[in-house]
């Protein structure tokens, strides 16, 4: 600002230059050299006044830095090295409240919050410093150390917003565990697909004896209402004798590997 304010009043001061030198008397001689050295400084004082409007705009100043950091969706604060709050946004004051109900004003008292957060806030992983929010939201927070300009250790908690990964993240584990579920039952039908197919080749030939059964005790019923002779009676006895002796070596028949 100060550099803008000099350049400024070097501007305003040529223009005034330039406007008595214009309104003498043209009928005195002027030389000639002092128009052209007047055209140069106010050249100059007009370039000089541009460039630095221009850098102005590509400065960042502490308002545009604090400005800047309070419209990120992530919490952020800086301590210094006793641990006081140096630089902290919207965001991380919000979690501050929610946390202990009143602004961070120290990393000691972040840290005691994070270790026992109230009630509203759930602690979802302790080792990665996971939390849900009463607002809904999920935040990892992490910690490191950096350096200002001075040299002097900065401390840099983020309170990150990963509701979105944590959704994704909490869907995927739902969809592996069906998965492994799926598997574990796809392995045991494999391990017992011997097994399973001779139940189901004993239960077919079960259903043959029950049909031939069936056959037997219908034609029986048939022949006696008819009062047929000894010999079609015998025939159809020899029919029950087959089924019935099929059925009892069926159910009297060790089971073998094989």
């Amino acid at each position: 600002y100060i550099r803008l304010f000099f350049h400024c009043f070097l501007l305003i001061a040529e223009i005034f230059c330039c406007g008595i030198l214009l309104s003498m008397d043209w009928s005195r001689e002027v030389p000639d050299f002092l128009y052209l050295l007047e055209a140069v400084l106010l050249a100059y004082a007009v370039f000089r006044y541009i460039r630095t409007l221009h850098r102005m705009k590509q400065f960042l100043s502490r308002e545009s830095i604090k400005e800047g950091i309070d419209n990120l969706p992530d919490g952020v604060c800086f301590f210094d090295e006793n641990g006081t709050v140096r630089l902290i946004n919207r965001k991380m004051l919000s979690l501050g409240s929610m946390l202990f109900g009143k602004e961070i004003q120290t990393i000691d008292e972040l840290h005691a919050a994070l270790l026992k957060p109230p009630a509203a806030v759930e602690r979802l992983d302790e080792e990665i410093s996971l939390y849900r929010f009463p607002d809904g939201t999920v935040r990892r927070f992490t910690e490191r150390t950096i350096t200002d300009v001075d040299g002097s250790p900065v401390t840099e908690v983020v309170a990150a917003d990963v509701t979105k990964l944590y959704a994704k993240q909490t869907e995927m584990n739902l969809e592996n565990n069906r998965l492994m579920d799926v598997n574990r039952k796809i392995k045991h039908i494999l391990d017992n697909m011997e097994e399973i197919v001779r139940d189901e080749e004993i239960l077919s030939m079960k259903m043959r004896v029950h049909d031939d059964i069936g056959y037997s005790i219908l034609s029986a019923k048939k022949v006696l209402l008819k009062h047929e002779d000894i010999a079609v009676i015998h025939e159809n006895a020899v029919l029950w004798e087959n089924a019935v002796d099929l059925l009892y070596r069926a159910n009297t028949m060790p089971s073998l590997p094989d």
